[in-house]
């Protein structure tokens, strides 16, 4: 199965949403997912490294990536306003905004969650933990947004 957007397409996380990046994917596994990752950077970076190839120059963070993740069907951009709840029943009667969905890793749904949520507020540290578990790659992860602007 192809990880990638819905319709076979690049993901649309708006991390890769960035007019200096090629897109991003479908990918055939999560480890080409990771690599892509790694060149996005190195490619960025590369004039600071004169004369080195792009496997030369290092990613400190690539081996913290977990290429055996398994590939879910996620949101992608998981945050209250995007839950609907019932004003009768506090129930959730939907999740709406599925334009950045796709086949991503396992762990991206958190990482994408609390990345995106106020840094200690209550949907971060109360909410997220309830239905999402922290994956250990977590810091690893929040470095390929931070360096691609986001």
């Amino acid at each position: 199965m192809k990880k990638g957007h819905i319709n076979r397409e690049p993901l649309g996380d708006v991390i890769f949403t960035n007019a200096r990046l090629p897109p991003a994917g479908p990918f055939n596994s999560v480890a080409q997912l990771h690599d892509w990752l790694t060149m996005a950077i190195k490619t960025r970076i590369r004039p600071l490294w004169p004369g080195k190839e792009l496997s030369e120059i290092p990613d400190p963070y690539r081996s913290m990536l977990p290429d055996d993740a398994k590939v879910v069907f996620t949101h992608s951009d998981l945050h209250p306003s995007n839950i609907m709840v019932s004003e009768t029943s506090n129930k959730i009667i939907a999740v709406i905004d599925w334009r950045q969905s796709g086949w991503y890793p396992d762990y991206w749904e958190f990482c994408k969650a609390e990345y995106t949520a106020e840094v200690y507020g209550e949907w971060m540290n109360t909410y997220i933990p309830i239905f999402l578990k922290e994956p250990e790659c977590l810091d690893a992860w929040e470095f390929y947004p931070r360096f691609f602007g986001h």
